[in-house]
Formats: C-alpha cells, structure tokens, sequence
C-alpha cells in the first residue's frame, strides 16, 4: 500500500508540474508575441529588457523559480558574443532564437 500512495504521488507531482510549465510556456509565448517588436520570432537584448520589465512576465518567471533581476543582470553576458562578427550592427539589434 505505501508503494502505492508513492507512485500516486510521484504521478501527482509530475502532473501538476506539467500543467504548471504548459500554463507558463502559454503565457510566455503570448507575451513575447506582443513584444516581438520586428515580428522576427527571434529575442533581441532590447526586447528581452522589455519583456522582464512585464509585470505578468516577471511574476510568471518569479513564479516558476526564475531570478528576474538576476537575469537584467546577465543580458549583457547572453547577448555578448551574439553575431559579434556583424561589426556594423548595433549591440541592442543583436537577437537569439529561441533554440539558442
């Protein structure tokens, strides 16, 4: 019976963490759809700044363990090496894709 309640309660877990990622993925994916200034698809240092400065994305991200604050702070180190060999463009027009 004790291995029982363990499986039902491992499977529990895994679950609501499962809907707890697809409810944060949704609004992510919203969100950053609103923001994609250029309709790239793809993340720019700026429109990262501008979706941590998102009140719902910063609290979803809050939620789910994310240091936002942290993660102003590391912008410039994610972006720096960002097709750093395209001299002539500027440092906030630099973009990930998601994969990245």
């Amino acid at each position: 019976v004790g291995v029982l309640c363990e499986v039902v309660s491992a499977v529990a877990a895994m679950e609501k963490e499962e809907i707890l990622v697809n409810s944060v993925m949704t609004k992510m994916h919203r969100i950053v759809a609103d923001l994609d200034e250029n309709g790239s698809g793809s993340i720019s240092k700026k429109e990262l700044k501008t979706l941590l400065d998102h009140p719902e994305a910063a609290r979803t991200l809050h939620d789910v363990g994310v240091d936002v604050v942290g993660l102003v702070d590391f912008a410039d180190f994610i972006f720096q090496n960002v097709m750093a060999d395209v001299e002539d463009e500027q440092e906030e027009d630099r973009e990930l894709s998601f994969s990245d």
